[in-house]
Protein backbone atom coordinates (compact mmCIF):
# COMPACT_ATOMS: atom_id res chain seq x y z
CA UNK A 1 0.00 0.00 0.00
CA UNK A 2 1.15 3.42 -0.61
CA UNK A 3 1.81 4.95 3.19
CA UNK A 4 2.68 9.22 4.15
CA UNK A 5 5.69 9.47 6.04
CA UNK A 6 4.47 10.95 9.42
CA UNK A 7 1.46 8.65 9.81
CA UNK A 8 2.78 5.30 8.26
CA UNK A 9 -0.07 2.81 8.00
CA UNK A 10 1.50 -0.81 7.99
CA UNK A 11 0.80 -3.68 5.58
CA UNK A 12 0.79 -5.43 9.15
CA UNK A 13 1.94 -5.08 13.01
CA UNK A 14 5.48 -5.65 12.74
CA UNK A 15 5.51 -7.61 9.54
CA UNK A 16 9.19 -7.53 8.93
CA UNK A 17 10.08 -10.79 11.06
CA UNK A 18 13.66 -9.25 11.32
CA UNK A 19 12.02 -5.78 13.00
CA UNK A 20 9.52 -8.14 14.84
CA UNK A 21 12.31 -10.03 16.41
CA UNK A 22 14.56 -6.58 16.90
CA UNK A 23 11.40 -4.98 18.92
CA UNK A 24 10.82 -8.38 20.69
CA UNK A 25 14.91 -8.06 21.84
CA UNK A 26 14.34 -4.65 23.07
CA UNK A 27 10.90 -5.73 24.52
CA UNK A 28 8.92 -4.18 22.33
CA UNK A 29 5.71 -6.30 22.17
CA UNK A 30 3.05 -4.58 18.53
CA UNK A 31 0.85 -3.78 21.93
CA UNK A 32 3.87 -1.24 22.73
CA UNK A 33 4.34 -0.50 19.61
CA UNK A 34 0.81 0.79 19.52
CA UNK A 35 0.77 2.79 21.94
CA UNK A 36 3.80 4.52 21.52
CA UNK A 37 2.54 5.74 18.22
CA UNK A 38 1.14 9.20 17.79
CA UNK A 39 -2.77 8.84 18.09
CA UNK A 40 -4.35 10.11 14.97
CA UNK A 41 -6.54 12.93 14.64
CA UNK A 42 -8.74 11.08 12.84
CA UNK A 43 -8.86 7.26 12.14
CA UNK A 44 -9.97 7.80 9.02
CA UNK A 45 -7.85 10.03 7.04
CA UNK A 46 -3.88 9.60 6.15
CA UNK A 47 -2.25 12.57 6.01
CA UNK A 48 1.40 14.49 5.75
CA UNK A 49 2.63 17.88 6.05
CA UNK A 50 6.27 17.21 4.74
CA UNK A 51 6.39 17.87 0.98
CA UNK A 52 8.43 15.45 -1.34
CA UNK A 53 10.41 13.85 1.58
CA UNK A 54 12.88 10.78 0.34
CA UNK A 55 11.31 8.34 2.68
CA UNK A 56 7.61 8.98 1.90
CA UNK A 57 5.42 6.78 -0.35
CA UNK A 58 2.97 8.65 -2.32
CA UNK A 59 -0.63 8.84 -1.56
CA UNK A 60 -3.15 6.41 -3.49
CA UNK A 61 -6.89 5.85 -4.40
CA UNK A 62 -8.73 3.43 -6.91
CA UNK A 63 -12.29 2.97 -7.48
CA UNK A 64 -11.44 -1.15 -8.45
CA UNK A 65 -10.87 -0.43 -11.52
CA UNK A 66 -8.30 2.00 -11.97
CA UNK A 67 -5.88 3.45 -9.42
CA UNK A 68 -3.76 6.46 -9.24
CA UNK A 69 -0.78 7.52 -7.56
CA UNK A 70 -0.46 11.06 -6.22
CA UNK A 71 2.13 12.98 -6.70
CA UNK A 72 3.37 14.79 -3.91
CA UNK A 73 2.28 18.14 -6.19
CA UNK A 74 -1.52 16.92 -5.89
CA UNK A 75 -1.80 15.47 -9.31
CA UNK A 76 -0.37 12.39 -11.41
CA UNK A 77 2.82 15.01 -11.79
CA UNK A 78 5.35 12.50 -12.64
CA UNK A 79 8.68 12.72 -14.44
CA UNK A 80 7.71 9.74 -16.68
CA UNK A 81 5.15 7.08 -16.97
CA UNK A 82 1.26 8.05 -15.12
CA UNK A 83 1.48 5.63 -11.74
CA UNK A 84 -2.04 4.58 -12.88
CA UNK A 85 -3.02 1.28 -13.81
CA UNK A 86 -6.25 0.13 -15.32
CA UNK A 87 -7.02 -3.69 -14.62
CA UNK A 88 -7.98 -3.75 -18.87
CA UNK A 89 -5.08 -2.07 -19.50
CA UNK A 90 -2.61 -4.77 -20.42
CA UNK A 91 0.02 -4.93 -22.39
CA UNK A 92 0.44 -8.34 -24.52
CA UNK A 93 3.71 -7.16 -27.02
CA UNK A 94 5.86 -10.02 -25.22
CA UNK A 95 4.06 -12.50 -27.02
CA UNK A 96 2.85 -14.65 -23.26
CA UNK A 97 -0.31 -15.19 -22.73
CA UNK A 98 -2.57 -12.51 -20.55
CA UNK A 99 0.06 -9.82 -20.97
CA UNK A 100 1.23 -7.80 -17.89
CA UNK A 101 -0.66 -4.84 -16.65
CA UNK A 102 0.52 -1.74 -17.76
CA UNK A 103 0.67 2.43 -17.02
CA UNK A 104 -2.22 4.22 -18.91
CA UNK A 105 -1.51 6.95 -20.61
CA UNK A 106 -1.03 10.02 -18.37
CA UNK A 107 -4.22 11.72 -17.66
CA UNK A 108 -4.06 12.96 -14.46
CA UNK A 109 -2.10 16.35 -14.47
CA UNK A 110 -3.32 19.82 -13.89
CA UNK A 111 -0.94 22.24 -12.71
CA UNK A 112 -1.67 25.79 -12.10
CA UNK A 113 0.86 28.43 -11.88
CA UNK A 114 1.69 31.84 -13.09
CA UNK A 115 2.48 33.31 -16.09
CA UNK A 116 6.33 34.37 -16.47
CA UNK A 117 8.21 35.53 -19.80
CA UNK A 118 11.04 33.31 -19.46
CA UNK A 119 12.37 30.18 -21.12
CA UNK A 120 12.84 28.25 -17.91
CA UNK A 121 10.42 27.70 -14.51
CA UNK A 122 11.31 29.61 -12.14
CA UNK A 123 12.23 28.14 -8.64
CA UNK A 124 9.96 28.04 -6.10
CA UNK A 125 9.24 27.04 -2.60
CA UNK A 126 6.06 25.76 -0.68
CA UNK A 127 4.86 26.17 2.63
CA UNK A 128 1.73 25.01 5.17
CA UNK A 129 1.65 22.15 2.97
CA UNK A 130 -1.05 19.48 3.75
CA UNK A 131 -2.03 16.12 1.52
CA UNK A 132 -4.58 14.07 2.90
CA UNK A 133 -6.05 10.66 1.49
CA UNK A 134 -10.04 10.83 3.35
CA UNK A 135 -9.96 6.89 3.40
CA UNK A 136 -13.92 7.52 3.82
CA UNK A 137 -14.40 9.17 0.24
CA UNK A 138 -11.04 7.28 -1.80
CA UNK A 139 -10.65 11.63 -2.15
CA UNK A 140 -7.06 12.96 -1.55
CA UNK A 141 -6.71 16.54 -1.27
CA UNK A 142 -3.75 19.11 -1.42
CA UNK A 143 -2.89 22.39 0.04
CA UNK A 144 -0.31 24.80 0.32
CA UNK A 145 0.89 28.15 -0.43
CA UNK A 146 3.32 28.69 -3.70
CA UNK A 147 5.71 31.34 -3.59
CA UNK A 148 8.06 32.44 -6.64
CA UNK A 149 9.82 35.49 -7.27
CA UNK A 150 6.90 37.18 -9.04
CA UNK A 151 3.89 35.19 -7.40
CA UNK A 152 2.59 34.00 -4.70
CA UNK A 153 -0.73 32.00 -4.33
CA UNK A 154 -2.54 29.49 -1.87
CA UNK A 155 -3.29 26.50 -3.98
CA UNK A 156 -6.15 23.51 -3.15
CA UNK A 157 -6.34 20.48 -5.33
CA UNK A 158 -8.92 17.34 -4.89
CA UNK A 159 -8.56 14.47 -6.97
CA UNK A 160 -10.92 11.29 -6.92
CA UNK A 161 -11.48 8.47 -9.18
CA UNK A 162 -15.75 7.69 -9.25
CA UNK A 163 -16.53 4.34 -7.48
CA UNK A 164 -20.28 4.86 -9.02
CA UNK A 165 -18.52 4.98 -12.24
CA UNK A 166 -15.60 3.19 -13.22
CA UNK A 167 -14.82 5.14 -16.27
CA UNK A 168 -14.99 8.83 -14.56
CA UNK A 169 -12.28 10.71 -13.11
CA UNK A 170 -12.48 14.39 -11.52
CA UNK A 171 -9.35 16.65 -11.04
CA UNK A 172 -10.20 20.18 -9.47
CA UNK A 173 -7.00 23.24 -8.89
CA UNK A 174 -8.27 25.97 -6.88
CA UNK A 175 -5.76 29.24 -7.00
CA UNK A 176 -5.95 32.49 -5.01
CA UNK A 177 -3.52 34.77 -5.56
CA UNK A 178 -1.93 36.89 -2.91
CA UNK A 179 0.38 39.01 -5.39
CA UNK A 180 0.99 38.75 -8.93
CA UNK A 181 -1.45 39.05 -11.86
CA UNK A 182 -1.57 36.27 -14.74
CA UNK A 183 -1.75 32.69 -14.38
CA UNK A 184 -2.26 29.36 -16.21
CA UNK A 185 -3.98 26.16 -15.78
CA UNK A 186 -2.30 23.55 -17.89
CA UNK A 187 -3.46 20.07 -18.59
CA UNK A 188 -2.00 17.52 -21.08
CA UNK A 189 -2.89 13.31 -21.90
CA UNK A 190 0.42 11.70 -22.71
CA UNK A 191 1.47 8.36 -23.96
CA UNK A 192 5.34 7.68 -23.06
CA UNK A 193 5.41 5.12 -25.20
CA UNK A 194 4.81 7.41 -28.32
CA UNK A 195 3.79 4.98 -30.43
CA UNK A 196 0.47 4.33 -32.26
CA UNK A 197 -1.00 7.37 -30.81
CA UNK A 198 -3.45 9.31 -32.00
CA UNK A 199 -4.72 12.99 -30.57
CA UNK A 200 -7.59 15.27 -31.08
CA UNK A 201 -9.16 18.49 -30.29
CA UNK A 202 -13.32 16.97 -30.55
CA UNK A 203 -15.74 19.55 -29.24
CA UNK A 204 -13.88 21.17 -26.97
CA UNK A 205 -12.57 18.11 -25.20
CA UNK A 206 -8.67 16.78 -26.02
CA UNK A 207 -8.83 12.86 -26.81
CA UNK A 208 -5.62 10.91 -26.81
CA UNK A 209 -6.34 6.96 -28.38
CA UNK A 210 -3.58 3.94 -28.12
CA UNK A 211 -3.84 1.18 -30.23
CA UNK A 212 -2.07 -2.04 -29.39
CA UNK A 213 -3.59 -4.72 -32.62
CA UNK A 214 -7.31 -5.24 -31.90
CA UNK A 215 -7.07 -3.84 -28.57
CA UNK A 216 -7.61 0.39 -28.15
CA UNK A 217 -7.44 2.90 -24.77
CA UNK A 218 -9.25 6.50 -25.17
CA UNK A 219 -9.06 9.18 -22.81
CA UNK A 220 -10.73 12.29 -22.89
CA UNK A 221 -10.34 15.20 -21.10
CA UNK A 222 -12.87 18.15 -20.68
CA UNK A 223 -11.94 21.57 -18.87
CA UNK A 224 -14.66 23.53 -16.68
CA UNK A 225 -13.34 27.33 -16.22
CA UNK A 226 -15.84 29.96 -14.57
CA UNK A 227 -17.71 31.61 -16.83
CA UNK A 228 -17.31 35.14 -14.98
CA UNK A 229 -13.62 35.18 -15.24
CA UNK A 230 -12.26 36.55 -18.65
CA UNK A 231 -9.79 34.02 -19.65
CA UNK A 232 -8.81 32.34 -23.06
CA UNK A 233 -8.15 28.59 -23.53
CA UNK A 234 -5.02 28.18 -25.64
CA UNK A 235 -3.57 24.97 -27.48
CA UNK A 236 0.08 24.39 -26.90
CA UNK A 237 1.98 23.12 -29.79
CA UNK A 238 1.42 19.41 -30.25
CA UNK A 239 4.30 16.76 -29.69
CA UNK A 240 4.49 13.53 -30.98
CA UNK A 241 2.47 11.14 -28.20
CA UNK A 242 0.69 14.14 -26.75
CA UNK A 243 -1.59 16.79 -26.99
CA UNK A 244 -2.03 19.69 -24.07
CA UNK A 245 -3.45 22.84 -23.22
CA UNK A 246 -4.00 25.93 -20.65
CA UNK A 247 -6.71 28.19 -19.73
CA UNK A 248 -5.01 31.67 -18.54
CA UNK A 249 -6.52 34.45 -16.98
CA UNK A 250 -5.53 37.75 -15.35
CA UNK A 251 -6.90 37.38 -11.96
CA UNK A 252 -7.29 39.81 -8.52
CA UNK A 253 -5.61 39.30 -5.14
CA UNK A 254 -7.69 37.11 -2.80
CA UNK A 255 -9.74 35.99 -5.80
CA UNK A 256 -10.49 32.21 -6.01
CA UNK A 257 -10.97 30.42 -8.93
CA UNK A 258 -11.16 26.90 -9.70
CA UNK A 259 -10.71 25.11 -12.79
CA UNK A 260 -12.30 21.31 -12.98
CA UNK A 261 -10.52 18.62 -14.90
CA UNK A 262 -13.18 15.56 -16.41
CA UNK A 263 -11.84 12.60 -17.53
CA UNK A 264 -13.09 9.69 -19.25
CA UNK A 265 -11.67 6.13 -19.96
CA UNK A 266 -12.53 3.26 -22.26
CA UNK A 267 -10.95 0.38 -23.46
CA UNK A 268 -12.33 -2.40 -26.35
CA UNK A 269 -12.46 -4.66 -23.27
CA UNK A 270 -16.07 -2.50 -22.65
CA UNK A 271 -17.16 -1.25 -25.76
CA UNK A 272 -15.70 -1.20 -29.35
CA UNK A 273 -15.36 2.37 -29.90
CA UNK A 274 -13.83 3.58 -27.12
CA UNK A 275 -12.87 6.90 -27.93
CA UNK A 276 -16.93 7.81 -28.77
CA UNK A 277 -17.83 6.49 -25.75
CA UNK A 278 -15.54 8.50 -24.00
CA UNK A 279 -16.61 12.08 -25.93
CA UNK A 280 -20.00 10.81 -25.12
CA UNK A 281 -19.82 10.35 -21.03
CA UNK A 282 -18.08 14.06 -21.10
CA UNK A 283 -21.06 15.27 -23.12
CA UNK A 284 -23.35 14.06 -19.86
CA UNK A 285 -20.89 17.25 -17.86
CA UNK A 286 -22.55 20.60 -19.06
CA UNK A 287 -22.04 22.45 -15.85
CA UNK A 288 -20.10 22.45 -12.78
CA UNK A 289 -23.30 21.37 -11.23
CA UNK A 290 -22.93 18.07 -12.85
CA UNK A 291 -19.55 17.15 -11.29
CA UNK A 292 -20.98 18.20 -7.63
CA UNK A 293 -23.57 15.54 -8.08
CA UNK A 294 -21.02 13.09 -9.62
CA UNK A 295 -19.23 13.43 -6.38
CA UNK A 296 -22.08 13.25 -4.08
CA UNK A 297 -22.85 9.87 -5.77
CA UNK A 298 -19.28 8.95 -5.34
CA UNK A 299 -19.16 9.60 -1.80
CA UNK A 300 -22.75 7.73 -1.27
CA UNK A 301 -20.94 4.73 -3.11
CA UNK A 302 -18.53 4.87 -0.45
CA UNK A 303 -20.32 5.19 2.24
CA UNK A 304 -21.99 2.25 1.25
CA UNK A 305 -19.21 0.14 1.01
CA UNK A 306 -18.43 1.42 4.71
CA UNK A 307 -21.28 0.70 6.30
CA UNK A 308 -19.15 -3.22 6.33
CA UNK A 309 -16.42 -2.74 8.24
CA UNK A 310 -14.42 -3.66 11.57
CA UNK A 311 -14.21 -1.40 14.49
CA UNK A 312 -12.12 -1.01 17.84
CA UNK A 313 -11.66 1.12 20.10
CA UNK A 314 -8.09 1.87 19.88
CA UNK A 315 -7.32 4.94 17.54
CA UNK A 316 -3.96 3.96 16.02
CA UNK A 317 -5.05 0.12 15.64
CA UNK A 318 -8.59 1.67 14.30
CA UNK A 319 -6.17 3.50 11.34
CA UNK A 320 -4.53 0.30 10.11
CA UNK A 321 -7.87 -1.49 9.92
CA UNK A 322 -9.21 1.18 7.84
CA UNK A 323 -6.25 1.24 5.80
CA UNK A 324 -5.73 -2.40 5.20
CA UNK A 325 -9.51 -2.30 4.35
CA UNK A 326 -9.85 0.97 2.49
CA UNK A 327 -6.70 -0.90 0.10
CA UNK A 328 -9.08 -4.11 -0.41
CA UNK A 329 -12.45 -2.17 -1.11
CA UNK A 330 -10.47 0.28 -3.79
CA UNK A 331 -9.01 -2.90 -5.08
CA UNK A 332 -12.32 -5.05 -6.75
CA UNK A 333 -15.78 -4.03 -7.49
CA UNK A 334 -18.86 -6.39 -8.36
CA UNK A 335 -19.30 -5.31 -11.82
CA UNK A 336 -15.75 -6.81 -13.23
CA UNK A 337 -14.85 -10.36 -13.11
CA UNK A 338 -11.29 -10.10 -11.86
CA UNK A 339 -9.16 -10.76 -8.35
CA UNK A 340 -6.59 -8.68 -6.41
CA UNK A 341 -2.97 -8.93 -7.67
CA UNK A 342 0.03 -8.17 -5.28
CA UNK A 343 -0.05 -4.71 -5.84
CA UNK A 344 -3.90 -3.85 -6.20
CA UNK A 345 -3.95 -1.00 -8.87
CA UNK A 346 -0.82 0.50 -6.88
CA UNK A 347 1.83 -0.39 -9.31
CA UNK A 348 2.90 -3.22 -11.84
CA UNK A 349 4.44 -5.70 -9.87
CA UNK A 350 4.66 -9.40 -10.61
CA UNK A 351 2.97 -7.88 -13.79
CA UNK A 352 -0.86 -7.39 -11.66
CA UNK A 353 -0.59 -11.47 -12.46
CA UNK A 354 -3.10 -13.26 -9.41
CA UNK A 355 -1.56 -15.67 -6.86
CA UNK A 356 -2.78 -17.68 -4.26
CA UNK A 357 -2.54 -15.23 -2.21
CA UNK A 358 -5.75 -13.79 -2.99
CA UNK A 359 -7.63 -16.60 -1.69
CA UNK A 360 -5.50 -17.30 1.15
CA UNK A 361 -5.19 -13.45 2.80
CA UNK A 362 -7.25 -10.92 0.95
CA UNK A 363 -10.17 -13.13 0.21
CA UNK A 364 -11.60 -14.14 3.68
CA UNK A 365 -11.82 -10.29 4.96
CA UNK A 366 -13.85 -9.73 1.71
CA UNK A 367 -16.42 -12.72 1.74
CA UNK A 368 -17.17 -11.39 5.22
CA UNK A 369 -17.55 -7.95 4.99
CA UNK A 370 -17.90 -7.26 1.41
CA UNK A 371 -19.62 -10.79 -1.01
CA UNK A 372 -20.60 -9.09 -3.72
CA UNK A 373 -16.45 -8.24 -4.05
CA UNK A 374 -15.29 -11.63 -2.71
CA UNK A 375 -17.63 -12.75 -5.48
CA UNK A 376 -15.55 -11.12 -8.44
CA UNK A 377 -12.65 -13.33 -7.40
CA UNK A 378 -14.44 -16.77 -7.01
CA UNK A 379 -16.01 -16.05 -10.87
CA UNK A 380 -12.66 -14.83 -12.29
CA UNK A 381 -11.01 -18.82 -10.82
CA UNK A 382 -14.15 -20.33 -12.32
CA UNK A 383 -14.41 -18.20 -15.88
CA UNK A 384 -10.87 -19.10 -16.20
CA UNK A 385 -11.13 -22.63 -15.97
CA UNK A 386 -10.21 -23.48 -19.24
CA UNK A 387 -6.54 -21.96 -19.17
CA UNK A 388 -6.14 -24.06 -15.75
CA UNK A 389 -7.34 -27.38 -17.67
CA UNK A 390 -4.53 -26.44 -19.84
CA UNK A 391 -2.39 -26.08 -17.64
CA UNK A 392 -2.87 -29.46 -16.09
CA UNK A 393 -2.32 -30.47 -19.22
CA UNK A 394 0.46 -29.11 -20.33
CA UNK A 395 1.85 -31.15 -16.87
CA UNK A 396 0.45 -34.43 -18.21
CA UNK A 397 -1.93 -34.60 -15.55
CA UNK A 398 -5.82 -34.81 -15.15
CA UNK A 399 -8.12 -32.24 -14.13
CA UNK A 400 -7.13 -28.82 -13.60
CA UNK A 401 -4.33 -26.93 -12.21
CA UNK A 402 -4.50 -23.47 -10.94
CA UNK A 403 -1.31 -21.20 -11.68
CA UNK A 404 1.36 -19.86 -9.14
CA UNK A 405 1.51 -16.87 -11.17
CA UNK A 406 -2.28 -16.50 -13.09
CA UNK A 407 -3.03 -13.91 -16.44
CA UNK A 408 -6.53 -13.05 -17.40
CA UNK A 409 -6.76 -16.40 -19.14
CA UNK A 410 -6.28 -18.64 -16.57
CA UNK A 411 -2.58 -19.54 -17.92
CA UNK A 412 0.09 -19.93 -16.21
CA UNK A 413 2.83 -17.10 -16.46
CA UNK A 414 5.53 -18.57 -14.14
CA UNK A 415 8.79 -19.50 -15.27
CA UNK A 416 9.13 -23.18 -15.85
CA UNK A 417 12.76 -22.54 -14.60
CA UNK A 418 11.87 -21.81 -11.01
CA UNK A 419 9.76 -24.49 -8.66
CA UNK A 420 6.95 -22.56 -7.97
CA UNK A 421 4.97 -23.18 -10.76
CA UNK A 422 4.68 -26.98 -9.33
CA UNK A 423 3.27 -26.08 -6.21
CA UNK A 424 0.20 -27.83 -5.70
CA UNK A 425 -1.29 -26.58 -3.11
CA UNK A 426 -2.74 -23.25 -4.54
CA UNK A 427 -5.67 -25.32 -6.78
CA UNK A 428 -6.58 -26.49 -2.71
CA UNK A 429 -6.45 -22.52 -1.83
CA UNK A 430 -8.92 -21.61 -4.31
CA UNK A 431 -11.13 -24.28 -3.92
CA UNK A 432 -11.47 -23.81 -0.21
CA UNK A 433 -12.50 -19.90 -1.04
CA UNK A 434 -14.75 -21.08 -3.38
CA UNK A 435 -16.11 -23.46 -1.64
CA UNK A 436 -16.64 -20.74 1.43
CA UNK A 437 -18.36 -18.03 -0.74
CA UNK A 438 -21.02 -20.78 -2.17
Amino acid sequence: MNEPDELIIRRQICADPAQQAAQLRKGLTPEDWLDSAEEPADPWRLQTTRFNAINQRDAYHANGWIGQRVAPRGDGDYRYGSRSFCYSCRDHRNGKPGGIIRELPRWSTLDCREIVDRLFRPCEERSNYLQDVDMRSATVTTSCKRTTPGAQWQENRRIWLARHDKHLAVLEATLTPEWGDFFAWHEELVNDDEQDTTCQEIDGCIVLTVSEGDKQIAIASKLFTPPEIDGKTVSNPKQKGAISRRWEAKLERGQAVTVHKVVAIYTTDECSDPSTQALNKLATFTSVAAIDSSYQAHCAAWATLWEHRVEVDHPRLQQIINASTFQLYASLRDDITWSIPPCGLSGHGWGGKIFWDSESWMYPPLNLLQPGLARSMANYRIDTLPGVQKNAADEQLPGASYGWNSCETGDECASKDGPYWRERHISCCVVLGIWQHY
